[in-house]
């Protein structure tokens, strides 16, 4: 009976707790959003709650504390899930937890107050569930399920806001390979941390003071990561906020940079480069990674040469699997140039350049150059407008166009490059470049195709009236013909057979069409201009009573018309019309019973049906 007893004491307890949770006044959290508190007496507590739309990550902070507080985090059913306390003025708090969806409450309350009559903070609550992203900070992004998406090989900026603020990143390989992620340009100590997609720890690197820069460089698999920016709480005394840069790259979709080649960082995201050709770029950090690559078309010799390097770097000759091959060294101050040769097998291979024994200095810029067996030729671009083709190719080596079996030119290569005169080639023709070596080597062959420069004829377009509803003419078998009214495109039509017609609805007398044609290599024509002809007749107009004493006929009709009173053949006036269609036409007295013609005439000479009146 007493345990029974004792069972139905203790619902009752947790009952009444949770009632007063439950039923206190709450405040509603929006994820990521920092809220501003105030304890007014010890014993007061403040209470919110949030509802997760998903299970994961909920990141609870409590900061800017003017007194000592306790958080706690409690389920829908009033349950206790974690608590922690800022046990003083100025102490943080920090809630880390996973949960399921559901609705959940955090209560703040005061913590062995002592003299202490009133106390504030501010609390954030990041949570699974909408949120507006600031594309400054990218704040909310505290969590797993909040972080924010990153493309590989693009700097991000971004800020610590206090010492328990959390960043997080995201991204998605799409292939197995390379991760390097690099943090600089920090102000105050951080770590930073690479996650897989289930959340694990995968490796992480500490910043320890402000100007330490880190890289992460590891091999991963396809799939989901995420990276976590945090402070480094052991170095941040007195210290409030600081600010940081990083760069993932990985395997995915990148946009090259054709001046540095970036993205390039990794074996994945190298630039190909061809045989004998110089490369200028640039480190931009000492933590910049430049990687190169290309494929040998045989066994042979490769040297590469790496010189006019601004500070100092290390160059290493990778083989595809990434493997070492050998290293070398370059310095402003010292072996100003490094070379590697070696006999290689028929495959591809990598360049990897970074900084090294860097002294004051922010960035450096280098040439390299690789020489292997790889004798296509390189081509310029060919217009039907070209009377040469020019490009690169190995020094003294004979260079040959053709265009099917017909030869269309030779050169010599002096200095590494060429220039074959040639008759201009029709848009869409396929030229085969290809050169033999003085040893009477045939090199690969380089197909380019003929661009299409020429821009098409001007069509000819058939009169449009007011009452046209197409348009027609013609222009260049194919094309694409457009027509417009200031910015609003009336039609397109293909012209088929050289001729188009298109659908346009009814359009006002005396508008401007403009008409072109554009043509499959999006060469546009030059414009054609026409008016829309006036074809509507006036309705015939209203007459007023007319009597021997009448000397003005007035009435009404189409405005800015001319109207005419004729009395049989004979013109016995004519008036405009104003703009609010009313005339009136000075005439002489006319007999009684006579019978007199009025119509009207716009300005494009369309003519009215007449109206007959009785002299009175």
């Amino acid at each position: 009976m007493k345990r029974i007893i004792g069972a139905l004491f203790l619902v009752l307890v947790l009952s009444c707790s949770f009632s007063e949770l439950t039923h206190a006044q709450e405040s509603n959290l929006s994820s990521g959003v920092p809220v501003q508190g105030v304890l007014n007496s010890e014993g007061s507590i403040n209470k919110y709650s949030f509802t997760t739309t998903a299970d994961g990550e909920v990141y609870i902070g409590l900061d800017k504390t003017t007194a000592s507080f306790s958080v706690v985090l409690y389920d829908a059913y009033g349950n206790e899930i974690t608590s922690n306390e800022a046990s003083y003025a100025g102490e943080t708090a920090v809630l880390d937890e996973k949960l399921k969806k559901g609705k959940y409450y955090v209560e703040i309350k005061s913590y062995r107050w002592d003299g202490v009559s009133k106390g504030t903070y501010q609390l954030k609550v990041t949570y699974p569930g909408s949120f507006k992203r600031d594309a400054t900070t990218f704040e909310p992004n505290d969590t797993f399920e909040t972080g924010m998406g990153i493309s590989s090989g693009t700097y991000y900026k971004s800020k610590i806001e206090n010492v328990i603020d959390k960043d997080t990143y995201q991204f998605s390989t799409n292939k197995d390979g390379e991760v390097y992620l690099t943090l600089d340009q920090v102000t105050a100590g951080l770590e930073v941390s690479l996650y897989d997609g289930n959340g694990n720890e995968i490796t992480s690197e500490t910043s320890w003071s402000a100007g330490e820069n880190r890289v992460i460089h590891e091999k991963v698999k396809k799939g989901k990561y995420y990276v976590v920016v945090k402070p480094e709480s052991y170095v941040w005394d007195g210290i409030t906020s600081a600010t940081y840069r990083f760069k993932v790259t990985y395997p995915g979709s990148i946009k090259r940079d054709l001046s540095t080649y970036e993205t390039n960082d990794t074996f994945e995201t190298a630039y190909s480069i061809i045989s004998n050709q110089y490369y200028k770029s640039k480190h931009e950090s000492e933590i910049d990674r430049d990687v190169y690559q290309f494929t040998t078309i045989k066994d042979g010799k490769v040297t590469i040469t790496l010189d006019q390097v601004s500070e100092g770097a290390e160059i290493a000759l990778c083989d595809g699997n990434g493997n070492e091959i050998g290293t070398d060294y370059a310095f402003n101050d010292g072996d100003k140039t490094a070379v590697i040769s070696e006999s290689l097998k028929k495959g591809k291979y990598y360049i990897v350049l970074e900084p090294e024994s860097w002294d004051g200095v922010t960035s450096q810029t280098y040439r390299i150059k690789a020489s292997y067996p790889d004798k296509t030729p390189t081509v310029s671009s060919i217009t039907d407008h070209s009377t040469t083709i020019t490009g690169n190719a190995e020094t003294n080596a004979k260079v040959y166009a053709y265009a099917g079996s017909k030869q269309l030119g030779t050169a010599t290569s002096k200095n590494g490059k060429y220039t074959i005169k040639i008759s201009k080639q029709k848009a869409g023709t396929s030229i085969q470049i290809y050169l033999i070596d003085s040893k009477g080597i045939k090199s690969g062959s380089k197909i380019a195709k003929v661009l299409d420069k020429t821009a098409p004829k001007t069509p000819t377009v058939n009169a449009v009236t007011d009452h046209s509803t197409t348009i027609a003419g013609n222009a260049e078998i194919n094309a694409k013909v457009y027509a417009w009214i200031g910015s609003k495109k009336l039609g397109v039509a293909t012209a088929k057979s050289g001729k188009y017609s298109m659908k346009i609805s009814k359009q006002k007398a005396n508008s401007v069409i403009k008409v072109y044609a554009v043509d499959s290599a999006g060469n546009k024509s030059g414009t054609k201009s026409l008016k829309v002809l006036d074809k509507t007749v006036p309705s015939a107009p209203s007459v007023n009573k007319v009597t021997t004493k009448t000397t003005t006929i007035t009435g009404k009709g189409e405005k800015y018309t001319t109207v005419y009173v004729y009395n049989k053949s004979k013109k016995v006036g004519t008036a405009k019309l104003d703009k609010k269609g009313q005339y009136k036409v000075k005439i002489k007295k006319q007999k009684k019973n006579v019978r007199l013609t009025i119509y009207l005439k716009d300005a494009a000479g369309n003519k009215s049906k007449s109206k007959t009146v009785k002299v009175y």
